[in-house]
C-alpha cells in the first residue's frame, strides 16, 4: 500500500454532522455536496491528518471528499465555488412583481409591517387600472430580458387589503390574461393574491376561480390565537369573518393555502395550528411568517421567541412532509438543498422583484411603501434591471 506525500485540509466550508446512527454526514455549505461515512472513519482520518491512503477504503473516500472540495490543497480551490456564487449575485432576475391595489385596510392588525411603517401624515391611496397596466407593461418588458429559459415567474397583489380594490383587481387580470395570449408574458406566470378574505363575495370568489388565481388567505390559528393580534379597527377579532370568507374560495374552487403570522402566543402552539389548517380547511400549502424586527407591539424577548419559533417551524415541516403539505418557508430551503442550487436570500426584495405602489412609483419592498424609501417614478426609460437600487 502506498501513501501519497500530499497533506490535504478541510476546506472552511465542511461540516459534521452526527446521524445517531454509526454515520456522519459531511456537507459542503458552498457547493452542498454531500458525502456519507462511517462515523469511526471519521475520527481514523483525524488522527492522521486527512492523509490519503490510496487504494484502501480510506483513501476512496478520501478521494471522493476531494472532489466535492472538502479536502483541498490549494485556496484557490477552496475559493472557486465561493467565488463562482458570488459573481453570479448581480444576475440574479427579476421574476416577481407586487401591485399593491390599496393602502387601505379594513383590519388593524397589530403586527401589521406596512401600516406600521406608514409616517404620521401619510395619505392612502388606491391604484387606477391605468396605474396596474403600467405596471404590469413594466414587468412584461423586463422579463423580455431575462436571459435565462427557466424561472418562475409571479404576480402578487397585495395591500392594504386588494379586495377592497376589487375592479382595479379585475382590470389586472383580464390584462395579464391578453398580455398572455399575445405571447407579450410567458404562460408560466403565476397569480396570487394575498388577503384576509374578510371582503371575499361570490362574485369575487367565482372571479379568482375562473383566472385560475391562488389565494393566501391571513390565518394565524384557531380563533384564540387569531383574535389576539389580528383584529378590526373597533378592536374586535377577525377570525369569524376570515373563516366565512375562505370557505366562500374553497366553495368556487380557488386554490387557496394558509399565511400564518407567527405571534408570540402562536409560537407555542404552531404545531397544533398546523394540524387545525388540515383537519379544519383540508390546506395542502401553508408559508408561516415570523413577526419582523421594529413592529408593534415589540416582541418582549426577542431571544426567547426566536428560538421557540425556530424549534416549532422545524416541527412543523416534519409534520407537512408527514401529511404531504407543503411548508412554504421551510421548503425553499430544502428544494434548494436537494437540488444543490444555493439560497442566496430568502426575501426577493435583494434585486429579484419590482413593487408598484398605489400611486405608480416603483420600489424593492412594499414594507417601505408608507415611506417611499427606494421608491422612483416609473417614467417610460425606467429600467429595473440598471437602476442602482
Amino acid at each position: 500500500m502506498s501513501t501519497t506525500k500530499e497533506t490535504n485540509r478541510l476546506s472552511r466550508f465542511t461540516h459534521f454532522i452526527d446521524l445517531s446512527d454509526g454515520y456522519t454526514a459531511i456537507y459542503h455549505s458552498v457547493n452542498m455536496g454531500i458525502v456519507f461515512a462511517k462515523t469511526e472513519y471519521i475520527e481514523e482520518f483525524r488522527k492522521s491528518g486527512w492523509l490519503a491512503c490510496a487504494g484502501s477504503t480510506l483513501g476512496n473516500l478520501v478521494e471522493e471528499l476531494k472532489k466535492e472540495r472538502m479536502l483541498i490543497v490549494q485556496e484557490v480551490e477552496e475559493m472557486s465555488d465561493y467565488n463562482s456564487i458570488q459573481a453570479s449575485l448581480p444576475e440574479l432576475p427579476i421574476t416577481i412583481l407586487y401591485l399593491l391595489l390599496t393602502d387601505l385596510c379594513n383590519f388593524a392588525c397589530r403586527y401589521c409591517f406596512i401600516e406600521g411603517n406608514f409616517p404620521a401624515d401619510f395619505c392612502p391611496a388606491s391604484m387606477t387600472p391605468e396605474i396596474a397596466q403600467e405596471g404590469i407593461d413594466l414587468f412584461a418588458k423586463t422579463l423580455a430580458k431575462n436571459p435565462r429559459k427557466h424561472f418562475h415567474p409571479r404576480v402578487i397583489f397585495y395591500g392594504g387589503e386588494p379586495l377592497l380594490n376589487f375592479p382595479t383587481l379585475k382590470f389586472a387580470l383580464e390584462y395579464i390574461e391578453q398580455l398572455k395570449k399575445e405571447g407579450v408574458l410567458p404562460e408560466s406566470v403565476k397569480i396570487t393574491v394575498n388577503t384576509n378574505a374578510s371582503a371575499v363575495n361570490s362574485e369575487i370568489a367565482e372571479t379568482l376561480a375562473s383566472y385560475r388565481v391562488s389565494v393566501a388567505v391571513s390565518l394565524d390559528g384557531r380563533k384564540e390565537i387569531h383574535d389576539l393580534e389580528r383584529v378590526s379597527h373597533s378592536g374586535l377579532g377577525t377570525f369569524d369573518t376570515t373563516v366565512q370568507g375562505l370557505r366562500l374560495l374553497q366553495t368556487a374552487g380557488v386554490q387557496t393555502s394558509i399565511s400564518c403570522t407567527i405571534t408570540e402566543a402562536g409560537a407555542k402552539v404552531l404545531e397544533e395550528s398546523l394540524r387545525f389548517f388540515v383537519s379544519e380547511f383540508g390546506i395542502k400549502s401553508v408559508g408561516f411568517n415570523i413577526i419582523r424586527e421594529g413592529t408593534s407591539p415589540k416582541i418582549r424577548d426577542i431571544n426567547a421567541y426566536t428560538t421557540t419559533v425556530s424549534n416549532a417551524l422545524v416541527s412543523c415541516f416534519r409534520l407537512a412532509r408527514k401529511e404531504g403539505i407543503y411548508e412554504d418557508r421551510m421548503m425553499r430551503k430544502a428544494r434548494a438543498f436537494a437540488r444543490r442550487q444555493p439560497h442566496l436570500n430568502d426575501c426577493a426584495g435583494c434585486g429579484q422583484q419590482i413593487v408598484i405602489a398605489p400611486t405608480g412609483e416603483v420600489g424593492i419592498c412594499h414594507a417601505d411603501v408608507g415611506k417611499k424609501t427606494y421608491f422612483v417614478s416609473n417614467t417610460p426609460d425606467f429600467d429595473p434591471l440598471i437602476h442602482p437600487c
